[in-house]
């Protein structure tokens, strides 16, 4: 009887509790973020809904020849207001569709190592592509580039908070994952016992890093969404508004012109009446 192995095996449990409920607060802080995204498609939706149900485009119809520049207006208003609420809809998707971090990711040597062996991120020019191919690898470009400085961040961020995620088992994010792999490589090498216990240890600190990760990039994504989706309702608003002033002419313009009508009917009258014989 080996006393040691049960005080090890019992430690590994133990350890795995603590390294989930380390973890779980930063999964649901994520879930209530992609939650609250979910809502805001949602909600964009319904206003979209709601704006093109709203709408009299009958209205268009009472515009004749003359008049348009009016209709020419109205169209870009409601077309200006649908592409914002469809903007606000697409940029809260990419939340919902964000890649998920991984401790390699976090590891920068492993990163610029993919990103070296990978294809190489530069803007594409409209001479090489056509328009349309063209702006999409640009924004391609600029989603990897944004999340490239959004791991930077990160790194730097959990640099800050070691102590509290990870610095038990490593110094950093590169030596706990090279830690990681050498316990698993134990563990497959003839030490079952040891390798198991320090791979399950570290591993519950991994996924507590990448738990945290994970929340830092959906945070700071739904950040930028907050302040994307202001500017894009201040657009829905003037191309609403835009439409209303350009469709609905006519009550304006009745209003303005028919106390000068009266007044002209009015001095006809009173003339008619001066130059009849009493």
């Amino acid at each position: 009887m080996r006393p040691p192995a049960p005080a090890s095996a019992a430690q590994g449990p133990r350890a795995g509790a603590t390294g989930a409920t380390a973890a779980e607060p930063y999964e649901a802080a994520t879930q209530a973020l992609r939650t609250a995204t979910q809502w805001l498609i949602a909600a964009a939706a319904g206003v979209g809904g709601v704006l093109v149900a709203g709408l009299q485009l009958t209205g268009l119809g009472s515009l004749d020849d003359r008049e348009f520049p009016r209709l020419a207006i109205a169209l870009l208003g409601i077309v200006v207001a649908l592409a914002a609420i469809g903007y606000m809809i697409r940029r809260a998707s990419e939340i919902l569709t964000i890649e998920w971090v991984t401790l390699a990711d976090i590891d920068k040597e492993i990163f610029d190592q993919r990103i070296r062996e990978g294809p190489p991120h530069r803007p594409v020019t409209r001479a090489g592509l056509p328009g349309r191919l063209s702006m999409v690898k640009n924004l391609r470009y600029r989603r990897d580039r944004q999340r490239r400085e959004m791991l930077d961040d990160l790194r730097t961020r959990l640099d800050f908070i070691a102590e509290e995620l990870f610095a038990a088992h490593a110094e950093n994010v590169p030596d706990l994952y090279a830690r990681l792999a050498d316990a698993n490589e134990a563990a497959r090498n003839g030490q079952p016992a040891r390798g198991a216990e320090s791979a399950h240890e570290l591993r519950q600190a991994a996924s507590t890093v990448v738990a945290f990760a994970n929340f830092y990039i959906t945070r700071e994504s739904f950040k930028a969404l907050r302040r994307q989706l202001a500017g894009a309702s201040a657009v829905v608003v003037i191309g609403i508004l835009t439409f209303a002033y350009a469709a609905y002419p006519a009550a304006a313009d009745d209003a303005g012109h028919e106390p000068a009508a009266m007044t002209v009917n009015s001095s006809t009258d009173d003339h008619s009446a001066g130059g009849r014989p009493a």
